[in-house]
């Protein structure tokens, strides 16, 4: 658990209002992808043994898929996504748009 410390800034809202919007990081970056799988799986709440087998790939190759260090094969990242429920056209998109950020 994180602890806020005393001489932290205190929170001025009134009691009961609601949290301020959070600041939205646009997915165009490798590292912004490789967050963005790793949250999906965290939501899907799977670990990369049961990935692995439901996805045919090993678990080092979905870690890595994850890791941010590299883009991902398009098939890659299509069995992760599929793996975890997510929207795979979405992220097919989403691949492609980094994929040619990353050649240009």
């Amino acid at each position: 658990m994180i602890r806020q410390r005393e001489t932290a800034v205190p929170d001025e809202r009134p009691a009961g209002a609601p949290p301020p919007p959070v600041a939205s990081i646009a997915p165009d970056g490798l590292e912004a992808f490789a967050r963005d799988l790793r949250t999906l799986r965290a939501q899907a709440g799977l670990d990369y043994p049961e990935m692995a087998e439901t996805s045919h790939y090993e678990m080092k190759t979905l870690a890595a898929a994850a890791g941010g260090l590299r883009l991902p094969t398009l098939p890659v990242a299509v069995a992760y996504v599929r793996a975890c429920g997510g929207g795979v056209a979405e992220w097919e998109e989403r691949w492609q748009k980094l994929a040619t950020k990353i050649t240009a």
